[in-house]
């Protein structure tokens, strides 16, 4: 069966379960999950969705007719003719009892636009397709992990390209361009999200924005990236000693390096996001190096870079098998240099798999 026929009968599922009579989706990647449709924006609304208890409506300009008639499966009814624009045009199909919509991709103005086109009842609510895309199927799994497998042969090649140049003339941005370049080359739709190519002083910031940083010898450079394959990301981060390594970097680099250690092996079934975020932090402690620890353990990944789950204090969730989620705990240095050590995560039935397998070995680049 079709995978976008699969989870649509999963949300129809939900529904009935809520006696709801429909489900309007407006987030793209949602659509996308649910039909195999995404225009040129996925941060546009571009598409819109209703799913009934027993039909499935696309929404699309006619301008996207061919594309969508090539990928959406037959089940999904298509419709062009828009009468009340993407935002109303759903009320030929939907004109009684309850419509679940989705509150976190919603503006007031829009619900406001929604409810001027019908006497349903709207029902925002947040999170009901993500619930779905929690838990990774085995088309996913395969595009992660051959996405994955392309990050790994990224970063081989890129070790290489900053060990011909450092000498040179090289700076952030080129090792940037260097990676676009490669990930064409071997096949993957581009980046997951906007590199982060952090030198010296700016790998001290867990989101910093890569410039035209010189690269030298003789400091740090943190690499994060990710690739797309099939609409869907990988995620991962190394940190490089540029020369010889500092006392100070392979002291932080081995804290981090076990602390990764230890949350993988603590991946499994029926364990705590919390507890596992709780695991990292009590280790940094344990060290004194807690106070340079700036953010979560981890998060989900799939066809967004950050999804659910989160790993962190504030948000509690018990892993299943099917799950995908990081795991790149971090130590900050202001104004002198950071280590962030990140993986991809499978969560199987009987613990964890790792997606990006390149080495966690203390790498010196001379």
């Amino acid at each position: 069966m079709d995978m976008s026929n699969t989870r649509i009968k999963k949300l129809q599922s939900i529904l009935h379960k809520k006696q709801a009579a429909a489900c309007f989706i407006t987030n793209q990647k949602n659509i996308f999950y649910l039909t195999g449709f995404i225009g040129i924006s996925p941060y546009e609304h571009e598409s819109t969705l209703l799913i009934t208890t027993n039909q499935a409506y696309l929404y699309i300009p006619q301008m996207y007719r061919d594309r969508a008639m090539a990928v959406v499966h037959t089940d999904i009814t298509l419709v062009t003719d828009l009468p009340k624009g993407l935002f109303g045009s759903w009320t030929m199909h939907a004109t009684t009892g309850t419509i679940v919509c989705e509150s976190e991709n919603l503006t007031l103005a829009e619900f406001d636009t929604l409810q001027g086109h019908t006497t349903a009842t709207l029902l925002p609510e947040k999170g009901i397709v993500a619930a779905l895309r929690l838990y990774k199927d085995d088309t996913e799994i395969a595009a992660l992990k051959k996405a994955s497998a392309m990050t790994d042969k990224a970063f081989t090649h890129i070790q290489e390209f900053i060990a011909k140049r450092m000498y040179t003339r090289l700076c952030e941005h080129d090792v940037i361009e260097e990676l676009r370049r490669y990930s064409h080359a071997l096949g993957s739709h581009g980046f997951g999200f906007d590199p982060i190519v952090a030198y010296g002083p700016g790998s001290a910031e867990p989101h910093y924005i890569s410039n035209n940083t010189p690269i030298k010898p003789g400091n740090v450079l943190l690499i994060d990236m990710g690739f797309v394959v099939d609409g869907y990301t990988s995620d991962f981060s190394r940190t490089l000693s540029l020369g010889a390594p500092t006392d100070e970097f392979t002291r932080i680099y081995a804290l981090v390096q076990e602390t990764q250690q230890a949350c993988l092996d603590a991946c499994k079934p029926g364990a705590s996001t919390t507890t596992l975020y709780t695991l990292s932090q009590d280790i940094f402690t344990k060290h004194g190096v807690a106070d340079l620890y700036l953010h979560s353990l981890g998060h989900g990944v799939g066809l967004d870079v950050h999804e659910a789950p989160r790993l962190a204090s504030s948000h509690d969730t018990i892993l299943k098998p099917g799950m995908v989620i990081t795991i790149e705990p971090g130590l900050y240095l202001s104004n002198q240099f950071g280590v962030r050590i990140e993986d991809l995560v499978l969560i199987t039935e009987d613990g964890y798999e790792l997606l990006t397998t390149s080495s966690k070995k203390m790498i010196s680049l001379v």
